[in-house]
């Protein structure tokens, strides 16, 4: 068993780290096709695209500007005007790469550091809105800012241009979101963020359930020790908005295999998962720096045990009966050829006896013959053994 989930974790672990790869290199090309715009605006049209405040409903699949509370509130001049009419070509980008990602329920962003963002949404259902109702697009339309979002604020942060993974949040359609997310670049700087956003369940969906193997579940811990995804919904192993750190769990065996998988290790262990005995098996995702974890129940195992257990012991009595049924047989048809042996023997045993008894039973009766006085009796007995030695010392 310890070899069998070691041999799917490492298998589902690099069909995972490699759909990461791919997102990782998809936000790379946005952020080099958005600062080649940014650097190189005389190359460029300003080109228009909708506005989101301005659109009664949004489709998914729809390219579409948002403009920040702060930003509608202070206005822009005509340079930010034009400045925003040039990332709009950026759309038609986001839109030939969503065609990639038709089983995601996926954003493509492009949020500027001055209070815009280019969007495209898209979802496993078609032609429907990107709102999940009026109080949400309300929400959206004067709230949202893309500056304020975690995936943004870590990626500003983070200058050197490596591809950033932000931590699980609430996403507007109520699912559990993970952002990968760079930053690009103007001739001034640092200039905004470029982030495509998904929600762990297609990850899981489409990263896990689609590789290799079967067993009882799947995560996955990131580099503080925190569940990212889970197949499962509650317990120590979910995937929830809040932080839990499994280094810090009182289980100590849990604990000690979350300090190895942040670490980097792979191997197997047993632990204990919300009271149940298990055999954990853990993996590298080398893209991210997190780490991909299989767990079985150490009664699955006992239970395959036990099926294998009372087979062999069916398979064993079912050989008893036979041998048994074998040696009855094989007794009957002794029995059987021994019975004239012994009619044989029984014959030549009498007639043996009688070689040697009727001999002796002669030499008695002439003796007797001799006692009453009859001298003129002849032991006539030619044995060629002591017998006739004996009947003729009589004689004489």
């Amino acid at each position: 068993v310890k070899a069998r989930i070691r041999e799917v974790t490492v298998a589902k672990a690099k069909h995972f780290d490699y759909g990461l790869d791919e997102i990782k290199d998809d936000v790379l090309f946005m952020s080099w096709e958005m600062t080649n715009i940014m650097k190189h605006q005389p190359r460029y049209f300003p080109s228009s695209i909708a506005v989101a405040n301005e659109m009664p409903d949004i489709m998914l699949g729809t390219a579409y500007l948002h403009l920040s509370p702060d930003l509608m509130r202070r206005g822009y001049d005509e340079n930010l005007r034009r400045e925003i009419g040039l990332s709009a070509n950026f759309a038609d980008t986001l839109i030939n790469m969503s065609q990639f990602y038709n089983d995601y329920n996926t954003s493509f962003i492009a949020a500027s550091k001055n209070g815009y963002m280019i969007c495209v949404d898209i979802g496993r259902q078609k032609d429907i809105s990107i709102y999940p109702n009026e109080e949400e697009r309300t929400a959206f339309l004067t709230r949202y800012d893309a500056r304020e979002t975690s995936w943004y604020r870590q990626t500003a942060q983070n200058l050197a241009g490596d591809v950033t993974y932000s931590k699980p949040y609430q996403g507007k359609e109520g699912r559990l979101t993970i952002a990968s997310s760079t930053p690009y670049y103007d001739d001034a700087g640092f200039a905004g963020v470029v982030a495509i956003t998904y929600s762990i369940e297609d990850l899981y969906r489409e990263q896990v359930e689609n590789s290799i193997g079967d067993v009882d579940t799947c995560f996955v811990l990131d580099e503080d020790g925190n569940v990212v995804l889970s197949q499962r919904s509650d317990g120590v192993l979910a995937a929830k908005e809040e932080r839990i750190d499994l280094r810090e769990l009182p289980e100590s065996s849990l604990a000690e295999a979350a300090r190895r998988m942040t670490a980097g290790e792979s191997g197997v262990l047993p632990v204990t998962v919300d009271g149940a005995e298990c055999y954990l098996a853990f993996a590298p995702l080398p893209t991210v720096g997190w780490s991909f974890g299989t767990l079985i129940e150490k009664t699955s195992v006992m239970a395959a045990k036990d099926e294998v257990e009372k087979v062999v012991g069916e398979e064993m009595a079912e050989s008893q009966r036979a041998q048994d049924r074998i040696f009855s047989a094989a007794g009957e048809k002794a029995m059987l050829a021994v019975l004239p042996l012994m009619v044989l023997l029984f014959y030549g045993s009498s007639k043996a006896a009688s070689l040697i008894t009727d001999p002796i039973r002669r030499l008695a009766a002439s003796v007797q013959k001799i006692a009453k006085g009859d001298l003129e009796q002849k032991i006539d007995i030619r044995t060629g053994d002591e017998i006739e030695h004996l009947a003729s010392c009589f004689n004489a």
